[in-house]
């Protein structure tokens, strides 16, 4: 009943638009969202987002939307330093924030009022201090997801010290340089205990990177977990996340080009838990 509702809003109305967004709860929207789905929402969205932009070309932003209102902006560091307080007044709903070419710009960044309307926040193209800058801001008062990638591993200790970090719910550190030794933070601190959605797409890991965020047991809440893009991760690191403590709680894992759903990741566990309890057995009998 509703892919009909959908097609007849495609031809009448930017209904369409709202009723499938509304079928997504926020943190799940980009990862439930079927292919089909996804390519007549773009069509739709090209054909009645001039009824949602509020000028946003005068203000030279790209802006996206959500359930029919403007909610995300994505523009250049200058380019928001330039237009932010005309920005709130022509999309007071603002509330994901997309800020490239950093590059020198986080003190300035961190410095503006505009901040506090992020829910989420993603930075690319950082330069020196300014990711530490920018997540030191007082103005970050909203935020819950964060998208940055750190371009020094030891940049991770700086992150998890930080008190925004306690209010996340999706940190997504695509593209950032890790190590083994790093990622081992997580484990000595609460700071990532909120932390529903956790992405590490694309950071070089391998199976010893794998092991150390396996023994992590401060993922109280860890719903999502993301390792695609990763072509040194092999099957003892993906085992290695399956033996962790968090892992019966995942709803979703993705790695490489495959994605486990919550039941598949339970009979994965169970397998190899029955595997090490065989194979404990036999090493038993062969002592005897």
């Amino acid at each position: 009943m509703l892919t009909k509702l959908d097609r007849s809003s495609a031809r009448c109305s930017p209904i369409g638009v709202v009723r499938i967004q509304c079928r997504y709860a926020d943190g799940n929207f980009p990862y439930n969202l079927p292919w089909d789905t996804r390519v007549r929402l773009e069509e739709l969205l090209k054909v009645h987002q001039h009824r949602w932009d509020r000028g946003a070309d005068d203000l030279g932003v790209k802006v996206w939307f959500w359930r029919g209102m403007v909610e995300g902006v994505s523009c250049s560091a200058a380019k928001f330093l330039e237009v932010g307080p005309r920005l709130l007044e022509a999309l007071p709903h603002i509330q994901m924030v997309e800020i490239y070419g950093i590059q020198g710009r986080g003190a300035k960044l961190a410095a503006s009022r505009e901040l506090s309307a992020a829910r989420s926040l993603q930075l690319k193209e950082l330069a020196g201090d300014d990711g530490e800058r920018i997540i030191r801001s007082p103005h970050l008062t909203r935020i819950e997801k964060l998208w940055v990638a750190l371009p020094c591993p030891t940049d991770l200790a700086w992150l998890l010290d930080k008190p925004v970090t306690r209010r996340l719910r999706v940190l997504d550190l695509s593209g950032s340089k890790l190590t083994a030794e790093v990622l081992g933070l997580f484990g000595q601190t609460d700071a990532a205990a909120g932390l529903e959605t956790l992405v590490l797409d694309t950071t070089g890991m391998d199976d010893e990177m794998a092991r150390r965020l396996g023994e992590v047991t401060t993922f109280r809440n860890l719903k999502r977990l993301s390792v695609a893009h990763n072509r040194r991760l092999g099957t003892a690191g993906i085992t290695a996340i399956l033996q962790a403590e968090f892992a019966p709680r995942l709803e979703a894992l993705e790695f490489a080009y495959d994605r486990l759903d919550a039941s598949r990741i339970k009979r994965l566990i169970e397998s190899i838990a029955s595997s090490t309890a065989s194979a404990q057995r036999h090493a038993k009998a062969s002592e005897t």
